[in-house]
């Protein structure tokens, strides 16, 4: 079996900074972030639009149809990374919640001043305090800092080379008062649709005292000028490492495990930005790339990427320790240290993913979490099942998702939310598909059974 280089190779150049996934005329797929959606190339599209539901084997489908699903599959990871992991949801969540934080502050800014727009050109040509006395530019001042908290936020932890430029920004406090805001501001805004009495959900307004201190204190990353620690990989490298690497072990298995790793290097699909994950978790634990593309290193990174993108502190568990609430929470930073755990502990682990099981993932993820002093993602997955049971708006949501028809008000969140539960009730049953759906969704793994568990991903082939 030879790989298409036109089904599989992406024809774009690849820029940070950007709210798309690509993998649509100009790249094979594309799942964009601030939008919700999931895309492919028409020529893809048509090549899925013809496989049959349900599990087939391979003879029963061309190589071509089986590349093609590996970009749906590619990009369907993209989807289950922003609504079902914790820092996808949160994420996502920015958007609307920065929306609802500022719309009385937008309503008076246009009643004082008008339409006019850039308001950060409109405030730096015309304010004339750093702590404004006038309205128009107390509402503008509360704008700026209410969306760009929240912005450097989601952009240090996606592109941590981008904190240097976010750091000299005058609107910039710190990476922990980004941290706290966007967490406080996305809990206040659940709170108020979901939970009112603040029966499940963490209560920020028991933070506030935490988070002083530490910038009384002057604690690294809590106070302005403070040093920032930056890792060699953001949630972008590792979104797309994850998606990139199930999608080969995925083509691997369906081929027979007939290719190799130079039959993806020649089409570029160990490139850039979907390796660059994966070679900073080889550096680190000091190994060289594996002989095949099943070893157990493979699967070992994945389950990094995993826990990288689920972190718990904050949500939705309550935070733990405030001084590790930055480290806690940032996917590049988790990363890397569980990186230099396996190095320094745990070198045992590089061989520990045998046969890709539940009982390796429930191991690995224990291990490493309680290194991390962190919750395991599916001990946030239980949190999360036991909210929608004992909850009634909850209940109501799920109903709603049942027959997708939700109510119009906070519909975003709602449809997020109600995504997030469902994703989060099918992990907690097969976390090693969700964790390795590449693997498990071809070749001798693919079954009846395994895809009971799942409502997420429509086919599979057997071999």
């Amino acid at each position: 079996m030879q790989l298409n280089k036109s089904l599989l190779q992406d024809f774009y150049e690849y820029k940070a900074e950007t709210n798309e996934l690509k993998s649509c005329w100009n790249a094979l797929g594309l799942y964009n972030s601030m939008q919700f959606v999931l895309r492919l190339r028409p020529d893809i599209h048509r090549l899925i639009d013809g496989l049959p539901n349900g599990i087939v084997t391979s003879g029963e489908i061309d190589f071509e149809s089986i590349q093609a699903y590996s970009t749906f599959l590619h990009e369907t990871i993209h989807w289950w990374q922003h609504s079902g992991s914790t820092i996808g949801l949160l994420s996502s969540l920015t958007y609307p919640v920065q929306t609802h934080k500022i719309s009385e502050n937008l309503k008076k800014y246009l009643e004082i001043t008008g339409p006019k727009k850039p308001i950060t050109n409109y405030n730096f040509n015309n304010a004339k305090d750093f702590l404004p006395a006038d309205q128009e530019f107390k509402e503008i001042n509360q704008i700026l800092n209410d969306f760009f908290d929240i912005e450097f936020f989601k952009e240090i932890i996606t592109f941590p080379k981008s904190t240097k430029e976010i750091a000299d920004n005058p609107l910039f406090e710190c990476i922990g008062h980004s941290c706290h805001i966007t967490y406080a501001s996305i809990l206040r805004e659940l709170s108020a649709i979901f939970d009112e009495e603040l029966e499940f959900l963490p209560d920020v307004t028991r933070w506030n005292s935490g988070f002083k201190k530490l910038t009384d204190d002057k604690a690294i990353g809590y106070h302005h000028g403070s040093p920032i620690y930056l890792p060699p990989v953001g949630t972008r490298e590792i979104f797309e490492g994850q998606a990139r690497f199930n999608q080969i072990q995925f083509l691997y298995f369906s081929s027979g495990k007939s290719l190799e790793w130079g039959d993806f290097e020649d089409l570029g699909m160990l490139n850039g930005v979907y390796v660059e994950a994966f070679n900073v978790f080889l550096k680190t634990i000091k190994k060289d790339r594996p002989p095949t593309i099943e070893d157990p290193i493979v699967g070992l990174f994945l389950i990094i990427c995993d826990i990288s993108i689920n972190p718990t502190d904050g949500f939705p568990f309550d935070i733990f320790h405030f001084d590790s609430f930055v480290m806690s929470v940032d996917p590049g930073t988790r990363f890397y240290m569980m990186c230099e755990l396996i190095r320094d502990k745990f070198q045992d682990l590089t061989v520990a993913v045998q046969e890709y099981l539940a009982s390796e993932y429930y191991y690995i993820t224990k291990l490493l979490c309680d290194e991390l002093v962190c919750h395991t993602p599916l001990e946030a997955a239980s949190l999360l099942v036991k909210w929608s049971e004992k909850s009634e708006k909850l209940q109501q949501l799920m109903q709603e998702d049942e027959t997708f028809k939700f109510s119009d008000v906070n519909l975003p969140i709602r449809v997020l939310i109600s995504r997030f539960i469902k994703f989060n009730i099918d992990k907690l049953k097969r976390p090693e598909f969700f964790c390795w759906p590449g693997v498990w969704s071809t070749g001798d793994r693919c079954s009846s059974d395994i895809r009971a568990g799942s409502r997420n991903l429509n086919s599979g082939i057997s071999g």
